[in-house]
């Protein structure tokens, strides 16, 4: 496969990653409709080899002493080698009480504020899908709006220091 050919693969797969994300944030995504539309129009291309990956890790690993731990319920996609690491301090953040200096721990991981983001519009795609009609879609909601700020300004974070190197002196107000 050309360069050409695998830039026009990623572009046709982002949208069509966006497009199904869309679609389902009708009314019944409530609250989560508006975080995932916001993190959607936040996320840029990211340079990274894609691989199969576990997709949830967070619950499907088993530990006993011992032993080695086992996954189950293997979720395969493929996608960059990182994501799992942002789904799994996505998930920690949104539903086990786990503080924004966490994400500290992944700080040699490239690209990963974009990560978190993508990790972000999974997990709340992923709600809207499992709680749709329920109470569950706001409680999802409640917890995912303080990770969605974080996410947000740590990607307005990222892109200001861009921003300003693209200013000349005395140019721009």
């Amino acid at each position: 496969m050309t360069s050409r050919d695998a830039a026009y693969q990623e572009r046709h797969s982002a949208l069509n990653g966006r497009f199904l994300a869309l679609a389902l944030l009708g009314p019944a995504a409530g609250p989560i409709a508006g975080q995932v539309r916001l993190l959607l129009a936040a996320l840029r291309p990211v340079d990274l080899p894609d691989q199969l990956i576990h997709a949830d890790l967070a619950g499907n690993v088993l530990f006993a002493d011992g032993a080695p731990p086992a996954v189950i319920d293997f979720s395969p996609l493929y996608r960059p080698a990182g994501l799992p690491l942002a789904i799994v301090a996505v998930d920690a953040l949104m539903w086990h009480r786990a503080r924004p200096e966490v994400l500290g721990q992944l700080a040699s991981e490239q690209e990963l504020d974009q990560l978190l983001a993508r990790a972000l519009v999974y997990r709340l795609v992923t709600e809207v899908i499992m709680r749709e009609g329920t109470a569950g879609i706001d409680a999802a909601g409640r917890a995912g709006q303080p990770v969605t700020d974080l996410v947000l300004a740590r990607l307005a974070a990222a892109a200001r220091p861009v921003r300003s190197a693209l200013r000349r002196p005395g140019r721009y107000a």
